[in-house]
């Protein structure tokens, strides 16, 4: 901006605010700005040049934020952990119904989150709610951390006292889904462990205890009993061709992998597991608390029904209830109640039906999910701790059978030593 020239020769003078704003009026109406258009209005020039600072501030934090490794593909579901957003949406929550604004709030938890990847998320969010976005939308980007059980919740609860309630209730949601977890993820534990120790024990005895006989039967001369001889030829086939068996386990794990990506398939196989005798009803029970839990969730956070009973069947991870739910989403939207439009489908429990039904006449829907989630929580936690205690004896069985098979296939051989001999 050019300055004034004074009445002194040799003195230049700033120019006064109201004049750099006229001038800067007249540069825009006089068509200086490139591109803005010469038939447009000097108010809808200003408009232009606006939302160009603004996409040009977005761009700039996009490339702060990945060059800070603070970017929605770094911060991916393994890296927060689901304890840490449970804790963060509680203090949220918190500072939220006691009038703390939302941007401040996420600055001050971002400074005192001990997860470092849970930190630089809620800093991008804050930066992205700065350049103009809703708090849902900034953070819809980071799916890895916030589920869309999160974004439809916080969505549907723009007011601030809403907000509070809603991120109680999520909090309750996903701690309660922690407990479900960690009860499947012990008999996982239990599975992996025991296999492992099963596996070190079988290379132990084709490792190091059957080639010994073996060499000392060839300098006999005398030949194996079969038992003794198929561990042996299996610990050659092993050792002989251990790259192909590798070769063949990847490839057998991917190709499966990809058949159930096949709907057929992934319906004959979801079939198939319902109909099994034991696990069919965990996976039943299981799949209906999840479902029940997500449901009471996104109703009491005032999410649409439609919407709410697609997410809450996805959530399930039961192929049924999701063709199911596909279904009765048609009959909801053309009035029909919910528990009615569950109960044509005759995919879920009868009992679960007949208690939404319920709970929809008396005006109670969220308190009757709660029950139903309540209780078929507890059936699974029953059902699977008595799945994890049998399974030890079970597994031990196994082994000692396993240990028992090998100890007689090296015995047997003490009587192919004494004939040889002979």
């Amino acid at each position: 901006m050019a300055a004034h020239e004074s009445a002194i020769p040799g003195i230049r003078l700033r120019p006064t605010p109201e004049a750099a704003h006229a001038a800067k009026v007249a540069s825009i109406a006089g068509g200086a700005n490139v591109g803005l258009g010469a038939g447009r209005s000097i108010d809808e020039k200003l408009a232009v040049m606006a939302r160009r600072r603004k996409i040009k501030l977005a761009n700039a934090g996009d490339v702060i934020a990945e060059r800070l490794s603070f970017s929605s593909k770094a911060l991916g579901r393994s890296t927060v952990s689901r304890r840490s957003v449970i804790e963060f949406q509680r203090e949220f929550a918190a500072m939220v119904e006691a009038g703390v604004s939302i941007q401040n709030a996420l600055t001050t938890l971002a400074t005192q989150s001990s997860d470092t990847r849970l930190s630089a998320v809620l800093r991008r969010v804050n930066f992205d709610m700065h350049c103009g976005a809703s708090l849902p939308a900034a953070m819809a980007k980071h799916k890895g951390v916030f589920g869309p059980l999160d974004i439809a919740s916080i969505e549907s609860s723009p007011a601030a006292g809403e907000l509070g309630q809603c991120l109680k209730r999520l909090a309750d949601h996903h701690e309660q889904g922690l407990c479900i977890r960690s009860m499947t993820n012990n008999i996982k534990h239990h599975t992996a462990f025991f296999a492992a120790v099963s596996f070190v024990v079988a290379m132990a005895f084709l490792g190091f205890v059957i080639p010994v006989f073996e060499a000392m039967f060839e300098d006999f001369g005398g030949q194996l009993p079969g038992p003794t001889q198929m561990i042996v030829d299996l610990f050659d086939l092993v050792l002989d061709h251990w790259f192909l068996l590798i070769v063949a386990a990847v490839g057998t794990v991917v190709g499966v992998s990809r058949l159930l990506r096949n709907e057929r398939v992934a319906t004959l196989v979801d079939v198939v597991l319902d109909r099994m005798p034991i696990v069919g009803k965990v996976r039943r029970n299981l799949a209906t608390a999840k479902f029940s839990a997500e449901l009471r969730t996104l109703t009491a956070n005032r999410v649409p029904m439609p919407q709410a009973l697609i997410m809450a069947a996805a959530a399930s991870d039961h192929l049924k209830f999701k063709k199911a739910a596909a279904v009765a989403r048609a009959d909801v939207e053309r009035g029909m109640p919910l528990g009615q439009a569950l109960a044509k489908t005759r995919a879920f429990p009868e009992d679960v039906c007949r208690t939404i039904l319920a709970g929809e006449a008396a005006d109670g829907l969220e308190k009757m999910l709660t029950n139903v989630t309540q209780a078929y929580a507890e059936k699974c936690e029953w059902q699977l701790g008595r799945i994890t205690v049998l399974m030890a004896p079970t597994w031990m069985l196994a082994l000692g059978l396993a240990l028992a098979f090998g100890l007689v296939s090296m015995y047997l051989p003490n009587f192919k030593v004494v004939s040889v001999i002979g």
